[in-house]
C-alpha cells in the first residue's frame, strides 16, 4: 500500500512484513558553502525585531531538519501593504522543505467539508486569510494546527482518519483576519511593519 513516511528519505519501506511505498519525495536543494547574507537581510527587512525572527528562523528549521513532526503551532503573518515578499518567503521556505510537500490553500477550502489538503503535506499556505469577527473559522483551524491526525473528508471517498505532520503559516493584510484568545497558544503571531521596496 501506499504511506507518507517523511522522515525517511527510502522509496519503500518495510514494516510488520509488508512493503509500502512511500509517496514523500525530499527537497532537491543540496546544502554548500556560500553567502546567506541576501536571505538573512530579507528575513531582517520583513521582521526586524529579532526575538520575532529568531522565533521564524527557528520554525522554518525544524520543519527542515525534522521533515515529518509536526510543530503544533501556525506562524501568522500580517502586513499593512501587499509585495513586501511574504509570498517570497513562502516559496523559499516550500523549496526547502520540497514543493510536493506544500500545499496552498484558501479561507474557503479550509472552511468547506472537504479536507484534501491536510494529506502528504508538510506545510499548509493559507494566503489571504478571512474569517472575519467570530470564533467558528478558528475553531476548525485548531485541531489541524496541533492534531497529530485529522479526519480526510475528500470528494467521492469515505471519511478516514490520516497523519498530519503538516505546518500552518498563515499570511493576511487584514486587520482582523480571525479572532484568537489573547493567551491561545497555537499561533505565533507576526504583524511586520515591512514597506514596499523598490525593485
Amino acid at each position: 500500500d501506499l504511506d507518507y513516511l517523511p522522515s525517511t528519505n527510502e522509496t519503500y519501506v518495510e514494516r510488520a512484513g509488508l512493503t509500502w511505498f512511500n509517496t514523500y519525495r525530499p527537497s532537491d536543494v543540496l546544502s554548500a558553502e556560500g553567502d546567506a547574507s541576501p536571505f538573512v537581510d530579507f528575513v531582517a527587512y520583513l521582521v526586524p525585531a529579532q526575538a520575532e525572527r529568531d522565533h521564524l528562523l527557528k520554525m522554518i528549521a525544524w520543519t527542515v531538519r525534522y521533515p515529518g513532526r509536526k510543530l503544533r503551532h501556525a506562524l501568522m503573518m500580517r502586513s499593512k501593504e501587499q509585495g513586501i515578499g511574504k509570498s517570497m518567503l513562502a516559496e523559499i521556505w516550500g523549496l526547502l522543505l520540497g514543493k510536493s510537500n506544500v500545499r496552498k490553500t484558501t479561507t474557503e477550502e479550509v472552511s468547506g467539508q472537504y479536507q484534501g489538503f491536510i494529506k502528504e503535506t508538510l506545510l499548509v499556505l493559507l494566503e489571504e486569510l478571512n474569517w472575519g469577527f467570530g470564533p467558528t473559522g478558528y475553531n476548525r483551524l485548531k485541531d489541524l494546527i496541533t492534531g497529530s491526525e485529522a479526519s480526510v473528508n475528500e470528494k467521492f471517498l469515505s471519511v478516514r482518519s490520516w497523519p498530519n505532520v503538516a505546518t500552518f503559516v498563515i499570511f493576511t493584510n487584514l486587520q482582523t483576519p480571525m479572532i484568537v484568545e489573547d493567551r491561545d497558544r497555537r499561533i505565533y503571531y507576526i504583524d511586520t511593519p515591512a514597506l514596499k521596496r523598490s525593485p
